[in-house]
């Protein structure tokens, strides 16, 4: 399995029952609709919502512990290039979901971050997805943020190789040293000083999605 399949950004077979789940656009532009996926696109600033519908089990192992899930992502995310920045546990009405922010490089610069909220039942699923992408003058957050952190000596560059020391690090295991790791300028506290920042973006539009998603009556029977 890939990051392309487990999060639908191919095609795929219509299929029905995506109206089971519904939530607030957050006032974007509807841009497609189709019986397995809906989409917007925001308004100002490069990035997409979207919802998809899978009718068959899911291949996450969601009942796990979230380290497992953690454990589960990571390799994947890696081999695409990416890195985690998170994988959580939360609870929408009595289903167990997870929400995740994956973060991938792009060929042309800069990066694409995906937050999602994985919505998962014994035989459908259910992903809802805010995608954004860094326009203009990229690497701004960081640029503004290391020298803090140079000045207080908690990274340093190493004379040999060049290399920032102490900037990156997978946020669960600090072992891990594959893959686009996570740097101290994407913390969740610094958000609200890059408001417009297309993580900070991910991250508020993927906590107000949350807060509105509504399951329909028929999927909460038996839970």
């Amino acid at each position: 399995m890939n990051l392309r399949k487990l999060f639908g950004l191919g095609r795929q077979e219509p299929k029905a029952g995506i109206h089971a789940v519904s939530f607030s656009d957050l006032g974007w532009k509807k841009r497609a609709q189709n019986a397995d996926e809906i989409s917007w696109v925001h308004p100002s600033f490069p990035a997409v919502l979207s919802i998809n519908y899978f009718e068959l089990a899911p291949d996450v192992p969601y009942d796990s512990p979230v380290e497992e899930l953690r454990n589960f992502y990571r390799p994947m995310v890696t081999q695409s290039g990416g890195g985690l920045i998170q994988v959580d546990i939360t609870d929408i009405h009595g289903v167990r979901c997870i929400e995740t922010i994956f973060k991938l490089p792009r060929e042309e610069r800069g990066v694409l971050y995906i937050g999602a909220l994985t919505i998962p039942f014994e035989d459908r699923s259910y992903v809802i997805k805010v995608q954004a992408i860094e326009q203009g003058a990229t690497g701004m957050r960081e640029a503004m943020i290391s020298p803090q952190f140079m000045a207080a000596g908690t990274i340093s560059i190493d004379d040999e190789t060049g290399r920032i020391l102490g900037w990156a690090a997978d946020p669960y295991d600090k072992t891990v040293t594959e893959g686009f790791l996570m740097n101290l300028a994407e913390a969740a506290h610094y958000d609200a000083q890059f408001p417009n920042h297309p993580l900070s973006l991910v991250r508020a539009k993927l906590e107000e999605i949350i807060r509105s998603v509504r399951l329909a009556p028929e999927l909460l029977q038996g839970i």
